[in-house]
């Protein structure tokens, strides 16, 4: 309390492995070096200042399904591409090559895809 706003809301993307490095900011404590890399940005800033997160791409694997994701765009492993602005349900991929923002941000998204080894 007075902390954080009372029911305030932040649109910001945070991905899973976010929360442990956020905690362990907000607790004051390191993250021991022996565990190895860790994956997650902290989101303290934008809880305590209002500061935008750093994040830039959240990335989610469930069910034998994968995708990442930008505040705007959606890619699937299965490289279906979504606008979520304009289609936030998912009901019409972007099937047309893109062009300016969708472009850049689907580079990005396969990027991001391409990074982080899938389970399977």
């Amino acid at each position: 309390p007075g902390k954080i706003p009372e029911n305030s809301i932040a649109r910001d993307l945070v991905d899973l492995s976010d929360f442990l490095p956020t905690m362990a900011d907000l607790a004051g404590v390191k993250i021991p070096v022996d565990w190895g890399k860790i994956d997650g940005v902290s989101f303290k800033n934008r809880l305590l200042q209002g500061e935008p997160t750093p994040r830039k791409w959240a990335y989610v694997e469930t069910k034998g399904t994968r995708f990442t994701r930008t505040a705007d765009f959606k890619l699937y492993g299965n490289g279906r591409f979504f606008d979520m602005q304009a289609d936030p349900e998912e009901k019409n991929p972007i099937k047309t090559d893109p062009a300016g923002e969708a472009l850049k941000a689907k580079i990005l998204l396969q990027k991001a895809l391409d990074s982080v080894p899938s389970s399977k």
